[in-house]
């Protein structure tokens, strides 16, 4: 929207039903530098990184089989990917695992459960694993992780 209707934060926030302020601070907060490459949707490879840099931020083992992992993700990572975009972006926050996307079904079959009960009692630094990610906020990563 800001590429569209620039920094007019009352019209912008009109549209979305929000305040200008809460419309300018989100807009601070996602990060500008990141808003050209950003997108809501999140491919399996930045999935997969996502949990990789959240292992590596907290010395907690969170991946199961990694080559079988890559392997599949090399060999049906496109077929992955555009399954989960037909799927929908209407999909937010899904708490039914039955109604998960391809992607998100490819990344918890290889999650080690153990390593995830460890890093229940871990607090995870978002910023800084944000900055390793190219395209997606501290807020991006931390909505997906706790979807």
């Amino acid at each position: 929207m800001v590429k569209e209707h620039g920094r007019k934060w009352k019209q912008i926030g009109e549209i979305l039903e929000r305040t200008d302020i809460n419309v300018r601070d989100k807009y601070r907060h996602i990060g500008e530098e990141k808003s050209e490459k950003r997108s809501k949707f999140w491919t399996v490879k930045e999935l997969t990184k996502l949990v990789k840099e959240i292992a590596k931020a907290t010395d907690v083992k969170l991946l199961k089989n990694r080559k079988e992992m890559r392997k599949e993700i090399e060999e049906r990572g496109e077929e992955l990917d555009e399954s989960s975009i037909r799927l929908g972006s209407s999909q937010q926050r899904v708490r039914n695992t039955a109604n998960i996307d391809a992607n998100m079904k490819f990344l918890i079959s290889h999650i080690d459960y153990e390593g995830l009960n460890k890093l229940s009692h871990l607090s995870i630094p978002w910023t800084d694993i944000a900055e390793k990610m190219s395209s997606k906020s501290k807020d991006d990563c931390k909505n997906k992780w706790t979807q």
